[in-house]
C-alpha cells in the first residue's frame, strides 16, 4: 500500500502458528484453506485476543472468516496493544467493530500494562462517547498502586470532556454517602461544567465528608469568581470547622480574587494552626498582592513553620516575585 507497509492484525480462534522467527505463517482454517503472513514485531497472534487499541479507521481492509481470523491493512504502524475479543458486523464483505466497546474492554482488563489502560482512558474521553462515562468512573479507586494509579488519574483527566454528558452520573454518586468517589465528583464537576457547577459545590461546602467539602472550595475556587468569595470566607471564619477545611478555603479566597481578598487571608498567617497558615500563604500567592511578599518574608524569619509550610512559603514568594517581573 502506498505510505506504508501494510500491517496484518490477527484475532484466532481454535487455529494455530507455524513457522519460526519473527514472520510466521498462520494456518488456515479447512473449510477456507487461508493463511496469513504474521508480522511479530507488531502484533503477536494470540488463542483469543484481538491486539489492537490506537486503530482511528482499524477497518480500512480487512475478512473475517468463518472461524474468526480477522486481517485488516494499516499504512500507520502504531502500536498493537492490549486487545479484545471481536464481535464485528459483516457488511459486503467487510468488519466494522466497535472502537469504543474495544476501549472499554481494553480498559477494564486486568491483562493490559497500565500504560496501555491509560492511553484507553484517554481515547474514551477524547471519543465523548457517553457510554465510556460509567466504565470510566468505575476505573476510578484509592490506591497507591503503580500499576493502576496511571489509568485512574487517566480516567480523571478523561471524564471532564464528557461535559454536561457527566453531571446525571457524578450527581448519582453524590447521592451515595457510602461511595468513596464522592470526594472527587466536586473537582469533575467543575472541570466538566465550569460554572454551572456552582450551585451543587456551594451545596457541598456543607456536605459531612470533610474531603468533598475541601474540593467543593476548591472547585469554587477554580472558578476564579470574586461572587464565590462570601462563602469561602464565611467557612474561613467558622472555627467550628476543620482547620484544614478552613486552610482550603482560605487558598480558594486567593483563587477567587475578591476585592477583599487580601484583608480576608493576611491575619491568617499568626494562626497557629499550620494547616490555616499554609492555606493563607497558598490563597496570597494565588492573589498576587504585592503587600503579602514582606508579610510572608517576615513569617519564614520567625522559623515557627514546619518545614512542609516552610517549603510553601517559600515556593509563593518565588510565584509573587516572578509575577512582578
Amino acid at each position: 500500500m502506498p505510505g506504508g507497509r501494510p500491517l496484518a492484525i490477527v484475532m484466532v480462534m481454535g487455529l494455530t502458528l507455524k513457522g519460526h522467527g519473527r514472520d510466521r505463517t498462520l494456518k488456515g482454517h479447512p473449510a477456507t484453506g487461508h493463511a496469513h503472513r504474521v508480522d511479530l514485531d507488531v502484533c503477536h497472534a494470540q488463542t483469543d485476543l484481538l491486539r489492537s487499541i490506537r486503530y482511528h479507521d482499524l477497518l480500512r481492509s480487512g475478512r473475517l472468516s468463518n472461524r474468526g481470523v480477522h486481517t485488516c491493512q494499516r499504512t500507520d504502524l502504531e502500536k498493537v496493544c492490549y486487545g479484545y475479543r471481536g464481535n464485528g458486523q459483516e457488511r459486503g464483505g467487510y468488519v466494522e467493530t466497535d472502537e469504543i466497546a474495544m476501549l472499554i474492554a481494553t480498559l477494564g482488563s486486568r491483562r493490559g500494562g497500565p500504560g496501555t489502560r491509560a492511553h484507553a482512558a484517554r481515547m474514551l474521553g477524547e471519543s465523548r462517547d457517553p457510554r465510556a462515562i460509567a466504565p470510566l468512573l468505575d476505573t476510578i479507586e484509592d490506591t497507591g498502586d503503580p500499576y493502576k494509579t496511571p489509568v485512574v488519574m487517566a480516567a480523571l483527566d478523561a471524564l471532564p470532556l464528557f461535559g454536561d454528558a457527566l453531571e446525571p452520573a457524578l450527581q448519582r454518586i453524590l447521592d451515595d454517602p457510602a461511595d468513596f468517589r464522592r470526594r472527587y465528583a466536586p473537582r469533575l464537576l467543575v472541570s466538566a461544567r465550569g460554572v454551572a457547577a456552582a450551585p451543587t459545590l456551594l451545596r457541598l461546602l456543607d456536605d459531612a465528608d470533610d474531603e468533598v467539602a475541601m474540593n467543593a472550595a476548591t472547585g469554587l475556587g477554580a472558578l476564579h469568581d470574586p461572587a464565590y468569595t462570601a462563602p469561602l470566607r464565611a467557612i474561613v471564619a467558622d472555627t467550628t470547622r476543620l482547620p484544614l477545611l478552613r486552610g482550603v478555603a482560605a487558598s480558594a479566597v486567593g483563587m477567587s480574587g475578591g476585592p477583599d481578598a487580601y484583608d480576608t487571608l493576611a491575619p491568617l498567617v499568626g494562626s497557629d494552626e499550620q494547616s490555616l497558615v499554609a492555606g493563607a500563604i497558598d490563597g496570597l500567592a494565588e492573589l498576587g498582592d504585592p503587600r503579602a511578599i514582606p508579610l510572608i518574608q517576615a513569617l519564614l524569619a520567625s522559623n515557627r513553620l514546619d518545614e512542609r509550610t516552610t517549603r510553601g512559603a517559600k515556593l509563593a514568594l518565588i510565584s509573587m516575585r516572578a509575577r512582578r517581573e
